[in-house]
């Protein structure tokens, strides 16, 4: 009889347990690792952390009905509901990062089925990706492609679309003075507008109301000129400038340009903008854009938790 017991109990200990609950957390595409993965049904709950490829595993579960929860910094949390039986249930889940406050605001689309009606309004989609198809082919050096970008430069009306067209002509043209300036000269108003005090105010509001501008319009506009002087060599000391100023907005931007130009030479001046922000963690995400080991390791100096070092990880295997 206890030998019957012992049995009884051990089989109806086994079939409490009904099966594995496994999937992957994505982001972007790819396997994000460092992602809180939480299962529970009101009387068991566990809990896990995704491997370097996204994935998550919870083994011999009793059965019954789940609710998973996908967690991660910054990111909008997600949940799922598993029924759990014999065998395996897959479970994969796609993280989206919320805007922080040191992300830029960059639209979903670039483009829009629809003519733009003013120079703040997104490009047709038609001009777009025949612009997108010149400009890949003028990297190539090719003439005609080149001429038709400098054509289209000209006749152009949407701000941040002329911006883009320019960058491309940079530096493909016997002489790109002219439009080089113009770069240079609105990325330098988005400096001097947006620095603190009641100055700059004035000023903006004075320089707009000369040119007919939306204030608030033309100076989301002027970011598309800053970033792209900014990826010119000579846009060096407009990124360093922006460094400095107060605004979380500036300070990412700056890092990322200079990331991208692997300008090792300034990590010790962001060092020192890191060291007086409150929100460097943050802002450091940008040093990934580097690609180095002198950056990974200044990174690493305000990325205390972990979530926040598989965040940058993340980015640094992504670029």
């Amino acid at each position: 009889m206890r030998k019957l017991a012992a049995m009884l109990l051990t089989w109806l200990a086994w079939s409490a347990f009904g099966g594995t609950v496994e999937g992957t957390v994505t982001m972007d595409g790819g396997g994000f690792p460092g992602a809180n993965v939480a299962i529970a049904n009101g009387t068991l709950s566990r809990a896990a952390v995704t491997d370097k490829d996204g994935r998550y595993r919870f083994p011999d579960l009793p059965r019954g009905s789940y609710e998973i929860t996908f967690a991660f910094e910054g990111a909008e949390e997600a949940r799922k509901t598993v029924e759990v039986n014999d065998g395996i249930a897959t479970i994969d889940a796609e993280l989206k990062m919320q805007p922080t406050e040191c992300a830029m605001p960059i639209a979903n689309t670039p483009c829009s089925a629809d003519a733009p009606a003013t120079p703040w309004d997104q490009p047709r989609c038609a001009d777009y990706e025949l612009n997108s198809a010149l400009i890949r082919s003028a990297k190539e050096n090719d003439r005609s492609a080149i001429d038709l970008l400098r054509q289209r430069h000209a006749t152009t009306t949407v701000w941040s679309e002329r911006a883009r067209i320019a960058s491309a002509l940079l530096g493909k043209l016997a002489n790109d003075s002219a439009i080089w300036n113009e770069l240079q000269t609105n990325a330098e108003n988005l400096l001097r507008f947006s620095a603190q005090g009641e100055e700059a105010k004035a000023q903006l509001e004075a320089y707009c109301a000369e040119h007919d501008y939306p204030e608030e319009e033309y100076i989301n506009a002027l970011w598309s000129d800053f970033f792209e002087a900014g990826r010119d060599p000579r846009g060096r000391s407009l990124v360093l400038r922006a460094l400095e100023i107060d605004d979380s907005n500036f300070v990412v931007m700056a890092i990322m340009l200079l990331g991208e130009q692997h300008e090792e030479g300034a990590l010790p001046t962001i060092a020192k903008v890191l060291e007086k922000r409150e929100d460097a963690a943050d802002c450091a995400q940008a040093l990934a854009y580097f690609r180095s080991p002198a950056a990974d390791e200044l990174a690493m100096k305000y990325m205390t938790r972990e979530n926040e070092r598989a965040r940058y990880r993340y980015e640094r295997e992504g670029l």
